[in-house]
């Protein structure tokens, strides 16, 4: 199950600074982001609880440019597929991460403004193990705002 949130959270990031970066939907500097992940697992009685966090990090800045390689991702996997329309981003991925483990995303991103954002979506992952598969849907709900320019160390 952490190896599902370790996934999520690692296409996500990729996905958002891809992106924002490249489309200048965003006015580039540290960024304070809030997300709640919500994952129900088929075959479980209960579901697990919500978890968020917040995090803040420098966007556009030149000592720490956002779009980092991901070592955690097969090199088979393709880019996402990528649609923009106007101040809306959307976000299909589909891969095999591992064998036995498919995972497909659909990523909403909202630009209210230059300083605020808005995404939601749905990652499901489907695990198959001895003749066994194990569904695990995972909505995310992530807001984010501009809070200052990024700081040099």
């Amino acid at each position: 199950m952490k190896k599902i949130f370790v996934i999520i959270a690692i296409v996500m990031s990729i996905a958002f600074t891809k992106v924002a970066f490249a489309s200048r939907l965003f006015l580039p500097g540290l960024w304070q982001y809030t997300e709640t992940i919500t994952t129900s697992v088929s075959g479980l009685a209960y579901s697990a609880p919500p978890i968020t966090s917040t995090y803040s990090i420098c966007m556009g800045n030149k000592l720490k440019p956002p779009m980092h390689k991901n070592p955690n991702m097969p090199a088979n996997c393709p880019k996402p597929v990528v649609t923009i329309n106007g101040k809306t981003v959307i976000t299909r991925f589909e891969c095999s991460v591992r064998v036995g483990t498919d995972m497909k995303e659909l990523i909403f991103e909202d630009f209210p403004t230059d300083t605020t954002m808005h995404m939601h979506g749905h990652i499901n992952t489907i695990n198959t193990y001895q003749g066994r598969t194990m569904n695990a849907n995972s909505n995310i709900e992530i807001t984010g705002k501009r809070i200052g320019a990024c700081s040099v160390k």
